[in-house]
């Protein structure tokens, strides 16, 4: 059986989402997210939900958000 049936379909539900959360909070709490260098014109785009568009020199636009990936500096 899988989760898909709620929450009482498997005794290891929780747990399973538990263990899930660290392995996530474990990977990502070293790393930083910043913007690259130039930042680029980061627009709303136009549509059902709201998503950064990012605006190009030529008038052009893309779907994406760029973003440098760095070892976090802990004191």
């Amino acid at each position: 059986m899988t989760f898909l049936a709620g929450p009482r379909a498997c005794i290891g539900y929780r747990f399973a989402l538990m263990e899930i959360k660290v392995l996530v909070f474990t990977i990502f709490r070293d790393i930083a997210f910043e913007l690259p260098s130039p930042a680029p014109k980061i627009e709303n785009g136009p549509a059902l939900i709201t998503r950064p568009i990012i605006k190009e020199t030529d008038g052009t636009s893309k779907n994406t958000m760029p973003l440098v990936l760095k070892l976090a500096q802990h004191e």
